[in-house]
């Protein structure tokens, strides 16, 4: 979008906010709910939940992360959650996975 500066500049600002606004009209006009979690520092690795983008710590399975205890040490992006109710049931699911970065915890 904006590579190289140009007059249309303020032009493709103005496109992107109106796709965002319209995109969260969408997701919040329905029976949906969402939400947006991000970790704590020190909170526990859940290899179901997380992703590790640690690169010290890249060549460890998540399951091994978690088994070992690491914890967070920056959460970089959310956990994305979304949530339905059909006919007084829920649904519930992660949409997208909370990028972290990891460590082993201080004893």
């Amino acid at each position: 979008m904006m590579h190289r500066k140009t007059s249309k500049d303020w032009d493709d600002m103005m496109s992107l906010m109106v796709e965002a606004h319209n995109l969260a009209g969408s997701m919040l006009g329905g029976p949906y709910e969402w939400s947006f979690t991000f970790h704590e520092v020190g909170a526990l690795f859940q290899q179901n939940a997380m992703t590790n983008k640690d690169p010290f710590l890249h060549d460890f399975l998540p399951a091994e992360l978690e088994r070992r205890g690491a914890v967070v040490r920056l959460g970089v992006s959310p956990l994305v959650g979304f949530r339905t109710y059909k006919n007084a049931a829920m649904d519930a699911s992660n949409v997208n996975r909370a990028i972290v970065l990891t460590k082993w915890p201080q004893f």
